[in-house]
């Protein structure tokens, strides 16, 4: 007499069958439609090459949003490390024959190219013109600025017994006018007046470090670029506060008291203005002063008097050196292709 088969039993074997099959089923749905995928051509971004304006050194390709995000640091690294003297041209050659392509869907409209967005890299000047990568070498501004007649004599700071007992009881004296041994002027800021074609920069200069240092700021007399943060730190032990005061509508005032050995107070500001003043309320001698330029082409001189700064791409500019006590001289400049240039500036003390 045969036994009764187990209840389930039944139903469990055609279940087991199904799954087998549907298993074969799916590998081969995939195998086949992988194989057709593979014989299908490629669908491309079309790669337009636009003439360049006159005094660019190089044309690289025109870049999608797909693109960018993986060529262009490579871009900016390798075609802003040539070595000065080499031409544009010979560092990065332009695209001939099969370009590489950038892959998408037919139905895909092609991305809008980057913002003509001007930056310094590595001593280049980089930048997008009608689409194309635009890469010039840049050269060097030296000089010096000196000062002619005899300067007020600089007065000792009225510090308090607090500060006075931070510098061992050496008073510093004001800074209105710090002249080396051979006549330069120190603090002075030297920038590209005008001339330049392109106006949107991209920050092109490292972030500004203020210190609060033996109830002095340091430096006194410093520049940045619009848009860079600028960072300021109390190594005292002592209270301070800090507060800018900028003149340039649209420049926010801050005022914010700052702890020893509290975190760095960061500032920012969008707007062009020279020797914005900082100060201190809780040590009312306690002055700096920082220009926002909005460029990168600028520089302030050492404590000889002494400039160096990067020069913009060949051609005619103003080039001005301002003074907080001594005024302003300004100068025609010609920068010429792979060319560094020497200035020099006499400013007056005034009567």
């Amino acid at each position: 007499m045969k036994s009764e088969p187990k209840p389930g039993k039944a139903v469990a074997e055609p279940l087991w069958v199904i799954a087998v099959a549907l298993f074969v089923i799916a590998g081969a749905v995939g195998y086949y439609g992988y194989r057709d995928l593979q014989r299908r051509p490629e669908s491309t971004v079309a790669v337009v090459h636009a003439p360049v304006p006159v005094g660019v050194g190089v044309a690289g390709r025109k870049r999608t949003a797909a693109a960018a995000t993986t060529n262009a640091p490579g871009v900016a690294s390798s075609a802003a490390k040539p070595t000065d003297g080499v031409a544009a041209s010979a560092m990065v050659p332009p695209p001939t024959g099969n370009v590489a392509r950038a892959v998408a869907p037919t139905n895909t409209r092609p991305a809008e190219p980057l913002g003509p967005e001007a930056e310094i890299k590595y001593g280049h000047l980089v930048f997008e013109a009608a689409g194309e990568l635009a890469i010039i070498p840049l050269k060097t501004i030296t000089g010096v600025v000196r000062l002619r007649g005899t300067p007020p004599t600089e007065k000792p700071l009225p510090m308090d017994p607090l500060c006075s007992a931070v510098r061992d009881r050496q008073i510093p004296k004001t800074r209105f006018y710090l002249v080396g041994t051979n006549g330069g002027l120190a603090d002075v800021l030297v920038y590209i007046l005008s001339g330049l074609k392109l106006t949107n920069w991209a920050l092109s200069v490292p972030p500004l470090f203020i210190s609060q240092q033996s109830c002095e700021y340091q430096p006194y007399v410093a520049a940045t670029q619009t848009g860079q943060k600028i960072w300021v730190r109390n190594s005292d032990l002592i209270l301070h506060n800090v507060h800018p005061t900028p003149t340039v509508a649209g420049n926010r005032e801050y005022n914010r008291a700052h702890l020893p050995k509290s975190p760095d107070l960061e500032f920012s500001w969008s707007k062009p203005e020279l020797f914005l003043r900082f100060k201190c309320d809780v040590h009312p001698w306690m002055f700096a002063y920082v220009s926002v330029v909005e460029h990168p082409f600028f520089g302030v001189t050492d404590a000889d008097g002494l400039l160096r700064m990067p020069a913009p791409p060949p051609g005619r500019y103003e080039i001005a050196a301002v003074h907080r006590k001594a005024g302003t001289s300004v100068q025609t400049i010609v920068i010429e292709p792979g060319k560094d240039l020497a200035v020099e500036f006499t400013l007056d003390v005034p009567p």
